[in-house]
């Protein structure tokens, strides 16, 4: 067993460097040749368009924009007045912002389908030259990912909205973090659907491989600028996020360099570490009340889970590897690390079901000793913990305090009403002044 498990490390470690070799060269030859290429491939792009057969694929485009765009429109028509009511909405806690960006994004992404089906089932309609309704569809599908991307980031980050974000994001910080992740998509799309109409329709093989060089690399420097310029900053001696988030866009970036279908699995095991990085802060985010630890707790272990599943699922679409299949498979690689994944897979369901007991039982030894909250008359039970001895707390909070506070961010500092000391010199005899101490 062990001499064969070392014989096949070995020849996948002489195949990989042999791979990796071919790669480079390939890439090498890609960079010197694109120039030549792209030239022949305006010159003959200009030539097409210039022709009888390019003025009517050019009049069907403008079609196909007119069906979709009217579509997505007629669709509007009648979901706008749900959309502005939801709009109008003003959120009090994180959970109800979710809740409602849930069904604003119900109601985008089904006008954003609507126009992609609109547009790609009326191409069917006409007699298109040879690999141009290829290029048409290429282009709208490449125009929903980018649609759905910017979509997703305002329901994520809302710049310039903090009571509908959905991520613990400082609010100076929303807007250049948006811009940042459109971009990247912006690129990483761009490389993925222009170099396969090129190879496919134009025959320029180089250019596209130096156009999938050029915005992966562009792609990979900004994600590791990003990286330390929004998650550097961390508390106490903990190792820093930033280098670990950097490291593995590198790594991932390396490994896209010596084989491109080996780096898709790297990004998706990059990408899931990444989401457990941070699961911790953007699950308790919706749970600011430090009280409350029987809910978050559960949810993270869950939500951890389902992100680990859902990249074993990704890997698996990836290699194109049936699952009945890779259960019958005779390598012993392959059946070690199918018997490592069932063991991960059944340590997380552990942990899920340990994490519910063991809340449930601390809230309820916890809750049993202590003393019943006994609530002052002129509280209100609706009022923020820091104005819980006022009636009304515009009365009783500063402008600047009663503005600071949402989401329950107050539960997080130390505020607390008093009473202001009454001046020696003071003949009134009213109730004395209150405010939110910091």
């Amino acid at each position: 067993m062990g001499h064969a498990l070392s014989q096949t490390l070995a020849g996948w470690s002489v195949q990989a460097l042999a791979d990796a070799a071919t790669r480079m060269e390939t890439l090498r030859v890609d960079v010197l040749r694109a120039p030549e290429e792209l030239r022949t491939l305006a010159a003959t792009t200009h030539a097409a368009l210039m022709s009888a057969s390019g003025v009517a694929a050019f009049t069907y485009v403008v079609i196909l924009l007119l069906a979709g765009i009217g579509v997505e429109w007629l669709f509007w028509t009648y979901a706008y007045s749900p959309l502005r009511a939801i709009q109008s909405s003003i959120p009090e806690t994180p959970r109800q912002a979710l809740r409602l960006a849930l069904r604003r994004l119900v109601l985008v992404v089904s006008g954003l389908l609507l126009f992609t089906v609109a547009a790609i089932g009326a191409s069917a309609a006409f007699s298109w030259p040879s690999g141009v309704q290829e290029l048409v569809v290429a282009a709208t599908l490449l125009v929903l990912v980018l649609r759905l991307a910017w979509v997703l980031i305002c329901a994520v980050l809302a710049p310039g909205r903090p009571r509908l974000r959905l991520a613990p994001v400082a609010n100076e910080r929303a807007g250049w973090l948006a811009a940042a992740a459109m971009t990247v998509v912006f690129l990483l799309a761009l490389g993925s659907f222009v170099p396969n109409v090129m190879e496919r329709i134009g025959g320029a093989g180089h250019a596209a491989g130096a156009l999938r060089l050029l915005t992966t690399t562009a792609a990979a420097f900004l994600l590791v600028v990003v990286a330390f310029a929004f998650f550097g900053a961390r508390r106490g001696p903990r190792f820093p996020r930033s280098f670990v988030l950097a490291l593995m866009v590198v790594v991932v970036y390396g490994i896209w360099l010596m084989n491109a279908r080996a780096a898709t699995v790297a990004a998706i095991v990059a990408v899931v570490i990444a989401l457990q990085i941070g699961l911790r802060e953007l699950v308790f985010f919706f749970w600011p009340d430090e009280d409350d630890r029987v809910a978050p707790s559960i949810v993270l272990s869950a939500v951890r889970f389902v992100v680990v599943l859902l990249g074993l699922g990704a890997g698996a679409l990836v290699i194109e590897a049936p699952v009945l299949a890779l259960a019958a498979a005779e390598s012993p690689m392959l059946r070690l690390v199918l018997r490592l994944l069932g063991v991960a897979t059944l340590a997380l369901l552990t942990h899920v079901v340990w994490i519910t007991v063991r809340t449930a039982v601390t809230s309820a030894s916890s809750g049993s000793g202590r003393p019943a909250r006994t609530t002052s008359p002129t509280s209100t039970p609706g009022c923020s913990p820091c104005c819980r001895c006022c009636a009304s707390p515009p009365r009783c909070c500063s402008p600047s305090c009663w503005s600071s506070l949402r989401f329950g961010r107050s539960a997080s500092r130390s505020r607390r009403c008093s009473r202001a000391p009454a001046s020696s010199g003071s003949r009134s005899v009213s109730a004395p002044r209150r405010w939110c101490a910091m």
